[in-house]
């Protein structure tokens, strides 16, 4: 059985923080990035 890998779900200003953990293993990664749509908020 392979081993699992952690990933990580980071915001972009983060990614140099962990860059190295990230890498190390070629982790997941996935940004949290939030768009405002005022289209979306009229609901």
């Amino acid at each position: 059985m392979t081993p699992l890998k952690i990933g990580a779900c980071l915001k972009t200003p983060e990614l140099k923080d962990h860059r190295d953990w990230l890498f190390d293993a070629a982790r997941d990664i996935e940004l949290q990035v939030r768009l405002h749509d005022p289209s979306c908020t009229d609901l």
